[in-house]
């Protein structure tokens, strides 16, 4: 089977095709490409990168020649990138590899100068994204807030900046602001479960209680990893506004993870439902 850089690059999941492209992923990675790089590449995540190229690992033997094959080629590139400083693939894949090799401080320096020179690329791999990044591993808070506030003016749908940027005016109490962000991302897409955990987070904190319910009812619906937690917080917010419906909630916590101590202890404070008492007919 003939395979051309078209089926490479294509969406085929043909099996001959799906490691032929972990291959390439692998031997990109070998030659000095950073998992970001080979991702813009063949418009892959930089997951999916990574995992291809440990699965390639399993059965591809990268011969002797390929050490003295990557120092080639890096010399090759690094005399190249020489003559074109402000190259912007060529920074991109420094930055790259300063952030793999967790060098943060040091990735800044390409990235600003990138931004200067590109200051409305957007997407999640863009020089914003990527010092955004940066920030938070360093964990310079507002540095990252200003960042992402400057992307997502420049792309208002980008829906991680708009996330963290919920979930940064949530940790400074900033409830109209984390929903503003929230409501943003579910503008793209009404399906991601996180900003619906912001919503009802900040309509409870700023005495919204029947949104709250109505945000983790719908959290529910969107199929969670941890449904007795949600049921939970169902219950406490329904007990609190006197409804019966609380009970139901607090048992189907309880039945998802029966030690649940904060259900346990809420059901306590429940009572109980009152018995049912059937009507009785008299035969004359």
């Amino acid at each position: 089977m003939d395979i051309t850089p078209a089926d490479i690059l294509g969406k085929s999941r043909v099996g001959l095709l799906v490691k032929a492209r972990a291959v390439v992923c692998l031997v990109l990675h070998k030659v000095g490409m950073s998992y970001g790089a080979i991702g813009r590449c063949m418009v892959l995540d930089h997951s999916t990168v990574m995992q291809a190229s440990r699965r390639a690992q399993e059965y591809v033997h990268i011969g002797p020649r390929a050490p003295s094959f990557a120092r080639a080629y890096e010399a090759g590139l690094a005399a190249w990138s020489k003559e074109r400083p402000h190259n912007y693939w060529m920074l991109l894949r420094e930055a790259d590899q300063l952030i793999e090799s967790k060098q943060w401080a040091a990735a800044k320096v390409p990235l600003q100068t990138l931004l200067d020179r590109c200051p409305t690329l957007t997407g999640s791999d863009s020089a914003w994204s990527l010092l955004a990044t940066v920030h938070r591993e360093l964990k310079e808070t507002e540095a990252e807030r200003t960042v992402l506030t400057r992307l997502t003016a420049l792309d208002a749908a980008a829906p991680e900046a708009n996330l963290r940027l919920a979930a940064l005016a949530a940790e400074a109490n900033d409830w109209p602001l984390a929903e503003r962000q929230a409501r943003r991302v579910l503008a793209v897409n009404p399906l991601f479960a996180a900003p619906w955990r912001v919503l009802a987070g900040a309509a409870e904190k700023t005495g919204q209680t029947a949104p709250a319910i109505q945000a983790w009812r719908t959290l529910l619906q969107l199929d969670p990893p941890n449904p007795a937690d949600i049921h939970y917080q169902l219950a406490r917010l329904l007990h609190q506004e006197g409804s019966p419906e609380a009970r139901r909630e607090v048992l189907m916590a309880l039945e998802e993870t029966p030690r649940h101590r904060a259900a346990l202890k809420l059901l306590q404070e429940i009572p109980p439902a009152a018995p049912v008492l059937e009507a009785t007919s008299t035969v004359k």
